[in-house]
């Protein structure tokens, strides 16, 4: 669950940070930063809570018959929005980078409530809270932290000009479309991978916690 939310939050940090401005520059859709900002931000809201909501559903009607649903809904919502996400950054068209950054922002939002359920349920009653804590401190730390700069250096780097000029010429959306490319799209796609392979020991792992509440609750004072 851990190397998953690393692994996703590190796309997601990315491009929360970037996709405004890649929307600005003079090479992709030469938007206002106001009306770049509104329609990143409103696309994500809207699709983010779809998103919340769907996979919330899907999760809790699948895990009645497969104890590793949540793990497996999370993977393929990772999956699967990783080459939607390559086309929103690649093909510079209004109408399609709308339909397939909205599609990507609602699958990249799947996992909130399965990851959350799937965390509490793999530890004891009493570990719950520290349990969510401690994966989203990792997730943060390890993923989201220092992806923008990575993004961003990325970006610079791939700029052929002499002195590094695209940024503040405005027409950088090239190079931040390559640097989205090798990284947010195969942070996505391991993030994916690891939760569907994961989705295999959730049975195990929810039984022992079960266990462990069982113990506790043998050994508790009356």
């Amino acid at each position: 669950m851990i190397i998953m939310q690393i692994f996703a939050y590190f796309s997601l940090g990315a491009a929360v940070v970037y996709l405004p401005i890649y929307l600005q520059q003079k090479d992709t859709f030469g938007l206002s930063s106001a009306f770049a900002s509104i329609l990143a931000g409103g696309v994500v809201v809207i699709a983010g809570i779809l998103g919340v909501l769907l996979g919330g559903y899907m999760s809790d009607i699948l895990n009645r018959r497969h104890p590793g649903a949540r793990v497996l809904v999370s993977g393929i919502g990772f999956l699967l929005c990783a080459p939607a996400f390559a086309l929103a950054v690649t093909i510079h068209n209004e109408v399609v980078f709308i339909v397939c950054f909205f599609i990507s922002a609602m699958l990249i939002n799947i996992y909130n409530g399965p990851s959350t359920a799937a965390t509490q349920d793999v530890v004891p009653s009493a570990l719950r809270a520290s349990a969510v804590a401690l994966s989203l401190l990792c997730a943060h730390l390890l993923g989201d932290a220092f992806s923008p700069s990575l993004v961003g250096l990325l970006a610079r780097a791939f700029d052929p000009t002499p002195g590094k000029l695209h940024f503040a010429q405005s027409v950088a959306g090239q190079d931040l479309s390559l640097a989205f490319l090798v990284t947010c799209v195969p942070t996505l796609v391991i993030a994916g991978v690891v939760g569907i392979l994961g989705a295999r020991w959730m049975k195990a792992d929810v039984a022992a916690a079960e266990l462990a509440d069982k113990a506790a609750r043998q050994i508790r004072p009356e």
